[in-house]
């Protein structure tokens, strides 16, 4: 066990409790929701012992102003919670005289986190030196022993068995059933610094999976000399595997193969030059887009492949591009910032040759023939510019297939009937003329690529529907659809409307994509009433006139604004007002 009153560990928590000093009033919040989350905030309460300090929850940030701000921020791989750290960061920065970030080992060279520390200015508590680096070019560093060593881990000391392979141990466990498997253990194997923390600390045997950029080894350089902790033996890590599924999902996977059929094979592979180049756009996920890379492969249509990396960490690009220098016909372009979807699928554009382009979501796999099924529909139609492929999500359902643009001279809606029903059923009609296709999974023509570029505006998706939308108003008949080429999208729920803290963050960010497709056309999309519900009334009618009013606050306020006013409640006059009629 630990002596926390002398030694390096001390030095750390007189520099950070010096930084705070005593000032009228400490607030203490936790970012996420990862029992490495709850021990970054459990050793930020030790470390603050006897002090006078308020916790506040994630949705209360809004509401809440004052002296200092402390933030505990766990560790976290996915891209949400980058998203809500950056949105924490901005709305503190203005409701408190002082921002200090505590020291855990958070991941700051995601770009909307750098961007949120460049404009927030926060004393962030870096706890390995090159993070410590890293974030002193974007805000005011100090190094200090992460969080996690001034919890008192003496209730969960025991002697323990075996080895524990703990690579990102059981996110979704409670906080001290995640202790007591650590410390039921002899030997502890992992990739996640608090998990690595925790084990070393409970005199466990530990052993770490280098990363790419060196963090884990420069966390256990400064912060563990001395301690039972090595890498992991050489050679020990195999090469880049695709994500896996769950069974479930592997089952409902093998029934579509089995009804779809191996498919149509499209002429002579060897001797055919490409018609086709294969786009897919990832970040951060590389083990996912495997899949979606490795569902090209098994197409007979011969085709390159563009890969671009929307500036994924270095751990991630590291994987990507040793799966795909496994290709010589796949070419790896990264971009040095995240483009968002639309920037990225605009890049691409601009880089394909051939006469077409496949767009493939990293998340998305080709059932068999699909991309053979797209060809021949789209052969099939001169004037037709794009197919799009029929989407089935992970247990069956109809994400996706036919679809109809409809507008009324103040809302378009972007429909999709029969979506949420099982494809087994065989509820779909024909493959025919459709309304607008799906960025998830679409073949289309470059020359309409170039004579229609993507809007990069369109910041936070529906950048394919807002590009389907000029298009046909232009070029009516331009889309089909193939109800036989199927495409299982592994995609998570993205439509959120609950008055939470992440909910809201992301929502609003939505909506400021949809504030630039109405400022565009001065038409309102159906999807501003699914992020905003308060503005629908009985059911079905819309609140016009409140939807542009939102519309204008976002392209005037900007998103933070809007953030911060809507969950203190000072929208509900705007978002409610025709309950007032």
């Amino acid at each position: 066990m630990i002596d926390l009153g002398t030694g390096p560990i001390e030095s750390s928590r007189r520099l950070i409790l010096d930084e705070i000093g005593a000032p009228p009033d400490v607030a203490l919040l936790r970012v996420g929701h990862t029992p490495g989350a709850r021990l970054v905030l459990a050793g930020a309460r030790d470390l603050l012992g006897g002090g006078q300090y308020r916790q506040i929850r994630l949705g209360q940030l809004a509401g809440e102003h004052g002296d200092t701000l402390l933030v505990a921020a766990g560790s976290g791989p996915s891209q949400p919670e980058h998203h809500v750290l950056a949105r924490v960061l901005r709305v503190a920065a203005v409701r408190f005289e002082r921002v200090i970030v505590l020291p855990s080992c958070l991941d700051f060279s995601d770009d909307v986190v750098a961007d949120a520390l460049a404009r927030a200015g926060p004393v962030v508590f870096a706890s390995d030196p090159r993070t410590c680096e890293q974030v002193s070019a974007l805000s005011h560093a100090r190094l200090a022993h992460d969080c996690a060593f001034f919890f008192d881990y003496t209730p969960y000391m025991r002697q323990g068995n075996g080895t524990l392979d703990a690579v990102r141990l059981l996110p979704g466990e409670e906080f001290s059933a995640w202790l007591e498997a650590i410390a039921s253990h002899a030997t502890v194997r992992t990739d996640d610094p608090q998990v690595l923390i925790a084990a070393a600390m409970l005199g466990k045997r530990t052993e770490y999976l280098p990363d790419s950029e060196g963090k884990l080894e420069a966390l256990v350089d400064f912060a563990l000399p001395g301690y039972p902790v090595s890498p992991v033996a050489a050679g020990a890590a195999s090469r880049p595997e695709p994500a896996t599924l769950e069974v479930d999902v592997e089952d409902t996977l093998r029934r579509l193969e089995r009804l779809v059929g191996t498919g149509p094979t499209y002429g002579p592979a060897s001797s055919t030059e490409p018609r086709v180049t294969a786009v897919v756009l990832t970040r951060n996920r590389p083990k996912v887009a495997l899949r979606a890379l490795e569902s090209l492969d098994r197409s007979t249509v011969p085709l390159e492949i563009l890969v671009i990396d929307n500036h994924s960490a270095a751990g991630s690009l590291e994987t990507l591009a040793a799966a795909c220098a496994r290709s010589d016909r796949i070419r790896l372009r990264r971009s040095e910032r995240n483009l968002g979807c639309a920037g990225g699928r605009r890049l691409a554009s601009e880089l394909v040759e051939t006469e077409l382009a496949l767009f493939l979501d990293d998340d998305a796999e080709l059932l068999p023939g699909a991309l053979e099924r797209l060809l021949i529909e789209l052969d099939s139609d001169p004037q037709a510019g794009a197919v799009t492929a029929t989407l089935v999500s992970p247990n069956g359902d109809i994400m996706f297939s036919e679809a109809a643009i409809t507008q009324s001279p103040d809302v378009v809606h972007f429909d999709v009937p029969n979506m949420g029903r099982s494809y087994f059923d065989d509820v779909l009609p024909p493959s025919g003329t459709v309304g607008w296709v799906s960025g998830t999974a679409f073949l289309v023509r470059r020359e309409l690529l170039e004579a229609f570029p993507i809007d990069v505006g369109m910041s936070a998706y529906f950048e394919d529907a807002e590009w389907c939308y000029r298009v046909a108003r232009e070029r009516p008949g331009s889309f089909r659809r193939s109800r036989e080429a199927v495409v299982m999208h592994h995609s998570t729920q993205k439509l959120i409307a609950e008055a939470t803290f992440r909910s809201r963050s992301l929502a609003v960010d939505w909506l400021a994509s949809l504030a630039h497709f109405y400022a565009r056309h001065q038409v309102l999309t159906s999807w501003v009433f699914f992020f905003a519900p308060d503005l629908v009334y009985d059911e079905e009618y819309f609140d016009l006139a409140g939807a542009r009013l939102l519309m204008q606050l976002l392209a005037d306020k900007g998103t933070d604004w809007t953030f911060t006013a809507w969950m203190n409640g000072e929208l509900k006059g705007l978002l409610s007002a025709h309950r007032q009629l």
